[in-house]
């Protein structure tokens, strides 16, 4: 059952922090959409005074910037949302899946489904990480951190591969 918790274990806190920085950017994503409101509402304030050309002009940018601004926020919304599915998703399937396993191994086979559920969700971002990095090599630059999150998604789906299909996993 070592080999059990420690799948658990390496599964479970990349998963859980990819999760926690999802909801954190889901968070911050909200503060940036309010403040865009609030940079909007204020463009738009004249303070009952007529509006000339430049201040409509300044109005115009002064809304551009909201817009952006907004954008920005939505932007790091989706992308928090979908580091909190993909963390959750990892996560949930291996908690299920260490919680149903029993020394006795009448449950080894839903632990095996579940662990290979949890490791092909794991395993989901690699192709696009690869792609990303091939494209940045054909550019002219180099940006090694899209290999380095798909070789340590490799690397942790290997070790929690190895230790759930063998007979190490009741060791």
């Amino acid at each position: 059952m070592k080999y059990a918790n420690h799948t658990m274990l390496l599964m479970g806190i990349p998963a859980a922090l990819l999760a926690v920085i999802g909801v954190l950017l889901l968070i911050s994503g909200a503060g940036l959409l309010e403040t865009a409101g609030a940079m909007a509402n204020e463009a738009v304030d004249t303070g009952g005074q007529p509006v000339g050309d430049v201040e409509g002009y300044a109005m115009l940018i002064g809304l551009a910037g909201a817009g952006l601004g907004g954008l920005a926020g939505l932007a790091a919304q989706i992308f928090g949302m979908l580091l909190v599915l993909y963390g959750g998703g990892v996560l949930l399937f291996s908690g299920v899946a260490r919680l149903i396993l029993d020394p006795e191994r009448r449950r080894l086979l839903p632990y095996r489904i579940l662990m290979g559920i949890a490791c092909g969700i794991a395993l989901l971002p690699v192709p696009e990480l690869l792609k990303m990095f091939v494209r940045a090599l054909s550019d002219g630059s180099l940006q090694p951190m899209p290999l380095v999150g798909a070789v340590l998604a490799c690397v942790l789906v290997f070790f929690s591969a190895r230790n759930t299909y063998t007979d190490r996993i009741f060791y």
